[in-house]
């Protein structure tokens, strides 16, 4: 679910990996 949420977050964020 994790991977998701990466996907619907900014580039920004899907860096930094949430």
């Amino acid at each position: 679910m994790v991977q998701m949420q990466c996907r619907l977050l900014p580039p920004v964020q899907r860096r930094r990996r949430w």
